[in-house]
């Protein structure tokens, strides 16, 4: 009887014990695969034993939550869990790399995974700026915009002034004012160009197209583009009191040609004309300038003249009578041989521009 009771109270004593040493122990889950064995299951541990597991092999968290590591066969390319039913793969799906972008192309490296390269668009032409169409994916081909008389140059993509070397040595623009195109022919329209009053901005009256008003300008800037006309007996300039400095030289106030250019004297004028073969209509247009007859804009009404029959080019060179020097130099040409003459500076003509 007594030998029973030293049993029970030493069974009751160990309970004890056990229970006070696992009261408030952390349990986690690992993967562990088990010694020897090729299967990996999930059981649960003391968190204090954590690390000896760790440091056998063994992953933390269930094998459900470690399938990404479990089922991989090293090669990015495919995918190796089937995460609705929580096993791997034995027959392994390539990894769809489509990123929804219509302007890359998706390719799956096996080193690295997927790859995304964007889509080249190129046109092989240097005036042109090419770019994929991120709706369509279809690449697009955009002109350059240049600015105001320069062309985009196919050799070097950069915009600049289209030029010609005279027989003179002189660089010149290769076209009037406003010419859409060079000369194909001595009456060609499209290289007619503007028609500019002298000492006036590009501010749109040099237009064909524009309307007139006979109100005189009191600033070299009239803040309008209409062609100012003064009538058959008014003063012959489109400002009240004219200035003759507004066309001189690059720095010139009005200078209507592209930066570096400006309008050549009548000296400048003169020279090339001797290096014609002749002054007809013929030789003006197959010199290098190829000169058009694009007539001239009448200072009186606006109308025109002489268009396809005569040029009248200005010069940057001024004069007159006594003190009325709102008078000014242009050049043409016709009967054979050329010509330099006094005109209004509310006269249209035509302007070539000149490299200074």
């Amino acid at each position: 009887m007594r030998k029973v009771n030293v049993l029970l109270g030493f069974s009751v004593v160990a309970i004890l014990l056990f229970s006070l040493a696992h009261a408030g122990v952390v349990r986690v889950e690992v993967c562990h695969r088990p010694p020897g064995k090729d299967i990996w299951q999930t059981i649960t541990i003391p968190e204090i034993i954590l690390s000896n597991h760790l440091a056998h092999g063994d992953l933390a968290g269930s094998c459900d939550d470690n399938l990404d590591i479990l089922c991989d066969d090293g090669n990015p390319c495919t995918v190796d869990v089937d995460y609705d039913n929580l096993i791997c793969l034995q027959e392994k799906i390539p990894v769809n790399c489509d990123d929804e972008n219509p302007c890359t192309n998706e390719i799956c490296d096996e080193s690295i995974g997927c790859v995304y390269e964007p889509v080249i668009c190129d046109d092989g032409n240097l005036c042109t700026l090419s770019q994929c169409a991120p709706d369509t994916g279809e690449c697009v081909n955009v002109p350059i915009v240049c600015g105001i008389y320069e062309e985009c140059n196919e050799d070097t993509g950069t915009c600049e002034v289209p030029t010609v070397v005279s027989a003179g040595g002189r660089i010149w623009m290769d076209r009037n004012l406003g010419a859409s195109r060079v000369a194909t022919s001595p009456t060609d329209s499209l290289a007619y160009g503007d028609l500019y009053q002298w000492g006036r901005g590009t501010d749109g009256h040099q237009l064909r197209t524009s309307e007139t008003t006979t109100t005189l300008s009191s600033t070299y800037d009239p803040g309008h583009g209409y062609f100012i006309v003064v009538g058959d007996f008014g003063p012959g300039r489109w400002m009240l009191q004219h200035d003759n400095s507004l066309w001189q030289g690059v720095s010139g106030i009005n200078n209507p040609c592209p930066e570096g250019f400006r309008l050549p004297t009548i000296t400048e004028w003169e020279i090339e004309a001797l290096s014609w073969a002749n002054n007809d209509v013929e030789g003006p247009f197959k010199s290098p300038l190829k000169l058009v007859l694009a007539g001239q804009r009448i200072s009186s009404n606006g109308s025109f003249r002489r268009v396809g029959m005569f040029p009248f080019y200005w010069s940057s060179t001024v004069g007159g009578y006594g003190d009325d020097n709102y008078f000014a130099y242009h050049f043409s040409f016709y009967g054979g041989d050329y010509e330099v003459g006094l005109d209004v500076s509310a006269s249209g003509s035509s302007v070539r521009c000149i490299q200074d």
